[in-house]
This record gives structure tokens, sequence and C-alpha cells, in this order.
């Protein structure tokens, strides 16, 4: 417990407690005379155009803010903020989201197509895709799951096609990977 002066400056913000437990934000600048109080400043997010915060509330109620905006974490309402970026599509991009009725709690998935700059609702969550890509060691393998990502191409960049070749000498069938470009 505090006796005096404090000062709170221009874009800051505290708590301060008294001595029944109740607490009272105060936001600077400001001079205070704290007589038996406690003062507890407050930890300030920010995000930029191309971030959100993601603000955990203590009722379990999560809300996303776009940016540009400034957020003071306020022990007494929130558990958690942290700042996210935002997804940049280009033209040839597409996003599958889903997104949850708070009401009826029916799920509905829609497209977003780029380009944009993406920042999701607290009830969106985004499709991940999971396809077979080429094993590492063995160029000629596939493997289930290796490749995971959430933005769809809808224009082909470069395509790859196995070529099989049977050897006269064997019975043995030999394949190679065969990388075409696409320009655009």
């Amino acid at each position: 417990m505090t006796i005096g002066w404090v000062t709170l400056d221009v874009g800051q913000q505290a708590l301060i407690y008294k001595l029944t437990g109740e607490a009272r934000v105060e936001t600077g600048p400001k001079r205070l005379f704290l007589f038996w109080e406690k003062y507890v400043p407050l930890s300030v997010y920010a995000a930029d155009q191309r971030s959100y915060l993601m603000i955990k509330h203590k009722n379990g109620k999560i809300a996303h803010k776009p940016g540009p905006c400034v957020m003071f974490k306020n022990p007494l309402e929130h558990l958690q903020i942290e700042r996210k970026q935002a997804i940049s599509l280009d033209a040839n991009e597409v996003l599958v989201v889903y997104r949850m009725d708070e009401k009826t709690n029916e799920v509905t998935r829609y497209l977003k197509q780029g380009p944009t700059l993406y920042v999701p609702d607290a009830n969106e969550w985004l499709h991940e895709f999971s396809w077979h890509g080429t094993d590492p060691e063995n160029k000629t393998k596939k493997v289930p799951g290796l490749l995971k990502f959430t933005k769809l191409k809808v224009i082909p960049e470069q395509f790859y096609y196995n070529v099989c070749l049977s050897w006269c000498s064997g019975t043995t069938n030999n394949c190679f990977v065969v990388v075409s470009s696409v320009c655009l």
C-alpha cells in the first residue's frame, strides 16, 4: 500500500486498488495522490494495419480487434491479449473459412478470395488442407499428409507429373519427375 503522489504519463493506464478490495482504472496524463492504495500499471498491446488483437476475457468470451488499435490488459477483465498477423491473400489464393452461428450453433462454410488482408472473426476458423507430397528421400514416392496449408492456389504456378519408362533390359519400371513451369 502506498501513500504519496504517483504520475501517469500520456498513453498509460493503471489499476488503483483500495483497502476494501475495490479497484478503479485511471488513464493518464494524471497526477494521483494515493492514500493506502495499491498502484498497478497496465500492460499495453498494439496492432498495426497488418495484424489484430485476440482478447480472451475472464467470462470465456473471445474477441478479435483488427488493427490499427491499442488495448490495455486489465487483469480484472482479461485473461490474455495476443497480437496475431492478419492473413494476406494474393489474387490467385482462396481461404476456406468455417463460421459457427452463436445462436443456433450451426456451422457454415464460405470462400474468402484474394486479393485481401483477412482478419478472422472470433467464431471463425480456417480449413487446413492435408495433401500427398513427394517423399524427400525417394522422389518417386508420394507420402500422405506431407503437404499442409490453408491458402489454396486457384491458378497453377507449376505442376508436376510422373513419367514411367520401361527399360529394354529388364522388367522393372523406373519413374522420374518432370517439372513444367507455367508462365502467366
